[in-house]
């Protein structure tokens, strides 16, 4: 909180679900951690997003483990280039 988040304000400003970082994406972009990061969507509208800090293999198990909506990307590589 309170640190600009470039890969989410792409994610946001694009219309995204989510994306997802990678170690080797963090160099690439604004104040980023690897893992995933969702928008939080509230009446059909994205209002803001979220993230989880870690490595996409093991963040989108527990993002799923714990019953929070992430969604297969629709394209093949969802990486935040």
């Amino acid at each position: 909180m309170g640190v600009f988040h470039e890969a989410s304000y792409n994610m946001i400003k694009n219309g995204l679900r989510q994306i997802v970082v990678y170690p080797e994406d963090v160099p690439k972009y604004l104040g980023v951690k690897n893992g995933v990061d969702m928008t939080i969507v509230h009446n059909n509208k994205i209002v803001g997003g979220i993230g989880v800090t870690g490595l996409p293999e093991v963040s989108i198990p527990w993002l799923q483990s714990h019953s929070i909506r992430y969604r297969e990307p629709s394209i093949p590589d969802d990486r935040a280039t």
